[in-house]
């Protein structure tokens, strides 16, 4: 059948245009119901534009921050000035800080002193080897008793001595660092990416609780808008609007991010907030604006926690290059390949980087009845082991417990078999900095890299209905998320 779409301009004319009271009674009107009974036409199209109606709209930064000093303090200098672009961490200000330059300066002298540790390290190796005469000689029938427990007094004393020189300089070196954050709180840095849009204070000026500069991000903006409550719940997060700014001829458009959950009764609205790029800072914050949804808009499949594929082919486990290992019948799973209709949604639940995490989740989906599969997949990785290097045997070991090193292990595994390891780090830089710690301590040191290959697990799911997906996204939590594959796990 033909159909004949007539737009038109507004729903509330159209209802009385086409109403029985209204057409017979003029020219047009008749003209109207012939052309009705000859071409049937449908109003669901041009309704479905007004779904949502044209709203009102204000632009504002997405984030202002006021600047200001952890400290009070006189203010040495400003750095910028109104309408500055400033980059996070960029410095904006410094207080007059001379006191706690001195302070990092002695600080620093401080921790540099070696003399009692020196002076420790002689006397413990003088007092080893006077014990060891008096032994000898008391083997012989030389010397007393009492000779021989005040040598091992004296001995042990300066290995308690010498750490004793040891931990002063720790303490001295923890100083060090409070005297260098207290320097660092004299220097005021931004915390955002953004534009300065206010200046409170010059040089000169005091501080103490009062901001130094104010800050205004302008990418994205935020658009602020107040709904009917007869569209609660008609608009979710994800959704899609075009916004028209005053200033600005053309449109742009914003996806949801917030939605309040609960409304004002006194005006009958509640709030929504979208998110508009403005990369190139072409629109201006701090105006109004025009919004309107744009109807059937689907949720952003970026969203945080829960990506969605809707139709089309996935790759199933089959073709995964990644060893997989699952569980159940793999018949009772559909295959993803025949799986075009938009209800359908491939959904991975992960990653469990133990056992443990892995039960308690299949625990909870047999519990509602989903049916899933357990995908195994193994990740190589490479890690930092410190090792020793001088001196050998036993004197190492003796040179880390006088140092107070008690947290080292003897490698086991070849190719470093047989050396003792001071420590595992994920992050060469960590290893790098003990490498640098235990060197201060006297004791020669190297990184080498290890490799490291642990398992993670996945739990896919197909997913025919909108329950299953809120009941996988109340599970993801934490360093669990729920994806759609595996990319980007």
């Amino acid at each position: 059948m033909l159909t004949l779409r007539i737009p038109l301009p507004r729903l509330v004319w159209r209802r009385t245009l086409l109403s029985p009271a209204f057409l017979p009674a003029t020219v047009l009107g008749r003209f109207v119901l012939v052309l009705a009974a000859l071409f049937p036409f449908s109003l669901d199209a041009a309704q479905a534009d007004d779904d949502f109606p044209a709203l009102d709209c204000v632009l504002n930064p997405n984030e202002v921050v006021d600047v200001s000093s952890p400290v009070p303090g006189v203010v040495d200098e400003v750095l910028v000035e109104r309408s500055d672009y400033v980059s996070k961490g960029q410095v904006v200000a410094r207080l007059a800080a001379g006191v706690e330059k001195a302070g990092v300066e002695l600080a620093r002298a401080r921790a540099r002193l070696d003399p009692e540790i020196n002076a420790g390290e002689v006397n413990l190796a003088y007092d080893k080897k006077r014990k060891e005469r008096i032994d000898s000689l008391y083997g012989k029938k030389v010397v007393s008793a009492e000779n021989k427990e005040d040598a091992e007094r004296e001995a042990q004393l300066s290995v308690w001595r010498l750490q004793q020189a040891m931990d002063l300089k720790r303490v001295r070196e923890y100083e060090l660092k409070r005297a260098e954050e207290l320097l660092a709180q004299k220097t005021i840095k931004a915390t955002i990416d953004g534009f300065v849009v206010q200046r409170f204070k010059s040089k000169g000026e005091y501080v103490e609780d009062q901001p130094i500069v104010r800050v205004a991000q302008l990418d994205p903006l935020r658009v602020e808008a107040i709904v009917p409550m007869q569209y609660f719940g008609a608009i979710k997060p994800g959704m899609r609007a075009r916004v028209h700014p005053e200033s600005d001829a053309g449109g742009h458009e914003a996806s949801v991010t917030v939605v309040d959950p609960v409304g004002d009764p006194g005006s009958g609205t509640f709030g929504v907030r979208l998110e508009m790029p403005n990369p190139d800072f072409s629109i201006p914050a701090g105006s109004r604006c025009e919004m309107k949804f744009i109807a059937g808009s689907a949720p952003d499949p970026d969203a945080p926690l829960l990506s969605r594929q809707a139709s089309g082919r996935e790759t199933s486990p089959e073709q995964d290059t990644v060893v997989s290992r699952s569980e159940g019948n793999a018949a009772d799973v559909p295959d993803s390949s025949s799986m075009v209709s938009p209800q359908v949604e491939h959904l991975s639940l992960g990653p469990f980087r133990t056992e443990k995490e892995l039960g308690n989740a299949r625990d909870t989906l047999a519990r509602d009845g989903i049916d899933y599969q357990v995908r195994e997949e193994d990740v190589a990785d490479n890690v930092s082991m410190v090792l020793a290097v001088s001196p050998e045997g036993d004197a190492l070991e003796d040179l880390l417990n006088a140092r107070g090193i008690k947290d080292y292990i003897i490698v086991r595994s070849s190719p470093w078999e047989g050396r003792i390891s001071l420590g595992v780090f994920s992050a060469t830089a960590n290893a790098m900095r003990r490498k640098s710690q235990l060197e201060a301590e006297g004791v020669t040191a190297e990184v080498v890299e290890k490799p490291l290959v642990t398992s993670r697990y996945w739990l896919d799911v197909v997913a025919g209905d909108e329950a299953v997906v809120d009941k996988l996204s109340e599970l993801a939590q934490g360093g669990i998320g729920l994806v759609r594959n595996r990319e980007g796990s």
